[in-house]
């Protein structure tokens, strides 16, 4: 049985990175809210939990560290 997104996203922050779309997403369990950020940009936007592309990294993504989701943008 697989794990419950409840509780992974539960109590501490999560960071996915997504090769297909060159893309990662950031989860803030203080704040609850989920962020989304391209590698080629520093920008990052609040995106909903609905969103297709984060459920799409959750399922097919990689987690990474804090460290590799601030990173500088790839050139």
């Amino acid at each position: 049985m697989g794990m419950s997104k409840a509780d992974f996203f539960a109590d501490h922050d999560v960071f996915i990175l997504y090769d297909f779309e060159d893309v990662m997403f950031r989860w803030d369990a203080e704040e609850r809210k989920i962020f989304r950020r391209f590698r080629n940009d520093d920008v990052e936007q609040e995106v909903s939990h609905d969103n297709k592309l984060f459920n799409d990294a959750t399922l097919y993504g990689d987690v990474i560290t804090k460290e590799q989701y601030f990173s500088s943008p790839k050139t």
